[in-house]
């Protein structure tokens, strides 16, 4: 059996592209027409990568989601992540975790990057993800990648393998690419997840330099603290020997004198905040790191249109497939960075009823801004329901790059101001302990 693109429209003019199994081109043609579709093109396809099915994707954006053939066919469909059922919201066996180190998103947005690369290019998953494990200068990233390609390989889903890795990968990142699979937009999943993580790395960056100078400015005022009353201890010391002590020796002794009684404070209050800083970043705080983060202000505020951007590029893009509109709730709801929104867009999705609007739980979820209802709402009555959701994917889009930008621009500010502050006092605090101690010993 060979392997055929083809390209052919359907009753009501959409275009479509898939990927056929068959012995030569005229039965792929027949294969095609006999799916009600007309036949505009069909070519052949060099597969590379295992024996088994392989799983193609095509640079051009599906308009609709394939039926597979019949099983009275006589020639067989390949399996094609563009004609799973949209009814598998979630992984069906979630197999147990995979303890590694923690991951990066920097690592992240660079194999992602390349995975929608590969997708674009039309080349084999099973091939892409292969090629993207041997590349990883991180043995973990490696190893997960080669277990997601041999997944492929047999006829799984990615999104199950990147989920069986949740110190590697984030839960939005596999619940996006299962999107991606549902929908048969994994190039597009995969460019969003990269995105997504380059700004989440552009983020923490930033704050990752406002930590390195806080613990500078926190380690050199007990060591400026030693060197002023080591140096008024010297004083006295010079005073009642008249001078006749080497003043660089003296001085050393008295300083190592002053570090030594606090250093076990320091030791102890780095200890501390070392153990306070992995709680706090384990994974088992995950959820509640979220909550707290979704109420801060303005980081809350860009964690909130991170994930509206997130849900409704998803949504803009599976409602293209026709999927009922409680399963795009959901599948577009597992896909928000933010745990604690996630949580809220999924109680949201359950709660629907069969034949319920969408614009119905977008005005009971209050996580989406209500102007929006009254768009989903139109969009209902008149029929553009993918044409609405890609509007309100554009002005998410736009609110989370605005977000993302005041965050970065309101925390540098404050920050600054706090470590001027502090510089200014413990100056101020130095200076004024030892002109007071140096008048004390002058009388």
């Amino acid at each position: 059996m060979r392997y055929f693109h083809y390209q052919a429209t359907d009753s009501q003019g959409r275009d479509l592209y898939g990927t056929v199994q068959a012995q030569d081109a005229d039965a792929a043609r027949l294969m095609v027409s006999g799916r009600g579709l007309v036949v505009k093109n069909v070519s052949e396809s060099v597969v590379a990568g295992s024996a088994a099915a392989p799983q193609l994707h095509n640079a051009a954006p599906i308009q609709q989601r394939i039926a597979p053939m019949p099983a009275a066919a006589p020639v067989q469909a390949v399996t094609h992540v563009r004609q799973q059922s949209p009814e598998r919201i979630a992984p069906s066996a979630p197999s147990a975790p995979n303890k590694t180190k923690r991951g990066s998103d920097k690592a992240v947005h660079f194999i992602f990057s390349q995975l929608a690369s590969f997708l674009r290019s039309g080349t084999n998953l099973h091939e892409a993800l292969k090629q993207l494990a041997a590349q990883q200068p991180a043995a973990d990233y490696g190893r997960s990648l080669e277990d997601a390609a041999g997944r492929v390989a047999g006829g799984g889903s990615l999104a199950d393998a990147l989920d069986s890795y949740p110190y590697l990968y984030s839960p939005d990142v596999g619940a996006t690419m299962r999107a991606g699979e549902q929908g048969g937009f994994m190039p597009e999943a995969a460019q969003a997840v990269s995105e997504q993580h380059l700004r989440s790395h552009q983020l923490k960056r930033r704050f990752f330099y406002f930590s390195f100078l806080t613990f500078f400015v926190a380690c050199f005022a007990p060591i400026l603290w030693a060197i002023v009353n080591g140096s008024l201890d010297t004083i006295g010391d010079q005073w009642e020997h008249d001078g006749s002590l080497p003043a660089t020796a003296a001085l050393a002794h008295h300083t190592d004198q002053r570090l030594l009684g606090v250093l076990p404070i320091c030791i102890a209050a780095f200890v501390i905040c070392l153990v306070v800083y992995r709680v706090w970043n384990s994974m088992a705080l995950r959820g509640m790191r979220h909550r707290i983060v979704f109420l801060l202000p303005g980081i809350g505020k860009r964690a909130q249109a991170e994930s509206l951007a997130r849900v409704s590029f998803v949504m803009s893009l599976l409602s293209k497939t026709g999927v009922p509109p409680q399963r795009l709730m959901a599948l577009s709801a597992a896909t928000a960075p933010n745990l604690a929104i996630r949580d809220r867009l999924m109680a949201e999705a359950s709660s629907m009823r069969e034949n319920e609007r969408l614009s119905q739980a977008f005005g009971r979820s209050k996580v989406m801004p209500e102007e929006y209802t009254p768009i989903i709402s139109t969009a209902e009555q008149t029929g553009d329901m993918p044409g609405a959701l890609n509007n309100v994917a554009r002005m998410t889009e736009g609110e989370y790059q605005n977000a993302d930008s005041v965050v970065l621009w309101k925390a540098s500010a404050l920050f600054y101001l706090v470590i001027g502050i502090a510089v200014m006092v413990v100056a101020a605090i130095t200076l004024k302990q030892f002109y007071m101690g140096l008048f004390d010993k002058i009388q």
